[in-house]
């Protein structure tokens, strides 16, 4: 077994290097170790077959890129509309502030002004924006993380029940972001 395995890695010294494989198609890559294996002579198929396998599973590991939270963020907000889901629980009847809108630069400075559009106006109540201050919520690993600690201006997004109102309501909204950037945000209001 030791002089097949010699006799692959000899021809795959003959072989284009293994950097440039990522130039070429699945089955180019095949054909190349077909190729190997018919000059080996003695390589049995289900041997060939396991090889292929193992060279394709090296490959797929090789080129595989794991995006962290923020890539996939900063991937969503170049495409320019994020859309997000949320859920909030308030007191029955009583004004609650159940978002914060902002846009920070990275040295905590507003990046512009915020257009809150309310699309879709709650059935049991009422929702209203304002002007406000508050603190940011950036996580860890953005660069604005240091942010947190400082009051910034942004939007308030506000809501009242009806007057003993209890169950759920829905409200809709379209959140214009400074440089082009755009949020449809659903919100699930569970009033108790």
């Amino acid at each position: 077994m030791i002089y097949y395995w010699g006799q692959m890695i000899m021809s795959l010294r003959s072989a284009p290097p293994l950097e440039g494989l990522r130039d070429y198609s699945f089955d180019q890559s095949v054909m190349l170790l077909s190729r190997i294996g018919a000059m080996s002579g003695r390589v049995k198929m289900s041997k060939f077959l396991l090889t292929v396998c193992a060279f394709g599973l090296l490959l797929s590991f090789a080129f595989a890129e794991e995006k962290s939270p923020e890539q996939h963020r900063e991937e969503s907000n170049q495409i320019g509309l994020q859309k997000m889901n949320w859920t909030r629980v308030v007191a029955s009847g009583i004004i609650e502030r159940i978002g914060f809108f902002y846009a920070v630069n990275p040295d905590c400075s507003a990046s512009g002004d915020i257009n809150i559009r309310i699309t879709k106006q709650p059935e049991h109540g009422t929702a209203e924006t304002a002007a406000a201050t508050s603190f940011p919520n950036f996580e860890r690993e953005n660069i604005r993380y240091r942010c947190n600690q400082h009051e910034v201006r942004g939007q308030q997004l506000n809501y009242k029940s009806a007057e003993k109102y209890i169950g759920s309501d829905t409200l809709e909204l379209l959140v214009l972001l400074p440089g082009g950037f755009a949020q449809e945000v659903h919100i699930n209001i569970d009033v108790r």
